[in-house]
């Protein structure tokens, strides 16, 4: 895409902003109005966001503004989905051993997908 390093790290930076700030909201909304109505529609989000950031990368030859729209949109999206998953594991395991192992797994797959983004 031809972007400086400072740019570089304004696509990953503004990822984990915008769910910084929304991180609290979607956690007070999965109280109120439910994990599930909450978690569904921030995944479509992500995937939404990942999609216009994956299209404008490959697709179009000063796309670099298109694809810190599509990251934001992605950081919205994993706010709604960051404050439920926990609680989610908790739901669905009554073992301690089950949900430790579940956490764990959660754990790993996200430090996995940030070193992947890394490279």
């Amino acid at each position: 895409m031809g972007i400086s390093a400072f740019q570089s790290s304004l696509i990953i930076t503004v990822y984990s902003i915008v769910a910084i700030f929304l991180i609290p909201l979607a956690g007070y909304l999965s109280d109120h109005i439910g994990r599930k109505k909450v978690i569904i529609p921030s995944l479509i989000i992500t995937g939404i966001g990942g999609a216009i950031s994956g299209w404008a990368s490959w697709q179009m030859n000063d796309g670099y503004w298109v694809v810190l729209i599509g990251r934001a949109l992605q950081g919205v999206g994993a706010a709604g989905a960051f404050p439920i998953v926990l609680p989610l594991v908790g739901d669905m395991f009554k073992n301690d051993d089950e949900v430790s192992g579940a956490l764990g797994e959660i754990e790993t797959a996200n430090t996995l997908g940030k070193v992947l983004s890394q490279c």
